[in-house]
């Protein structure tokens, strides 16, 4: 038929093994037994250079050797959290100092928004009470400042609001009673745990 044969191959993956690089991973450290680690390698660039050792490696290093490989979820729960060395733990992570930034931090208004979407959904649901505002990670506290201070203009729902806060990081649970200490004392109640 017509067309056939025409550009054969045409759009088809021409990569070679060149292409791609392969990588293996040394798990034998896992099972206790000593392997060297593998040098670091560019092929065709510049050296790479090992990265320094860290405290924090040496924590996960004694976990592995302890209870033998752990999960990713383990992982990265240490890496972000272990009190003396975790990422959250040791630095201002939030901001212009820090390595990210959120909307709260930004502009008040996503908080307001957040807010008011708030009590318009427990208005309509029936104006629950008590309502349990529980926020995972809530960084200096800044999204439920906002959130309050809009609220405030329905005091039923203040009334019915109970805030909970989930935060491993010490630092971070202060930068919260810093920021909500006033709001908290004067309206809706709070709690704050650690996981």
């Amino acid at each position: 038929g017509e067309g056939e044969g025409e550009g054969e191959g045409e759009g088809k993956d021409k990569s070679t093994d060149e292409d791609f690089t392969i990588v293996s991973i040394d798990r034998s450290g896992l099972l206790g037994v000593k392997a060297p680690a593998p040098e670091p390698t560019n092929p065709g660039g510049p050296p790479v250079e090992k990265s320094p050792e860290t405290p924090l490696l040496d924590v996960l290093r004694v976990q592995i050797n302890n209870r033998g490989p752990i999960s990713v979820a383990d992982y990265v729960l240490t890496a972000m959290s272990q009190p003396d060395y975790g990422y959250y733990q040791q630095q201002e992570v939030l901001g212009e100092v820090g390595d990210f930034i959120t909307a709260p931090e930004i502009s008040q208004m996503f908080g307001e928004l957040i807010g008011v979407w708030m009590m318009t959904t427990w208005a309509q649901c029936g104006k629950p009470n008590p309502v349990h505002l529980v926020e995972l990670g809530p960084g200096r506290g800044t999204l439920m400042r906002d959130l309050i201070t809009i609220t405030r203009q329905v005091q039923e729902f203040q009334t019915a609001v109970h805030i909970h806060f989930v935060e491993n990081s010490v630092q971070m649970r202060e930068s919260q009673r810093d920021a909500l200490g006033v709001i908290l004392d004067s309206g809706a109640s709070s709690s704050s745990s650690s996981s």
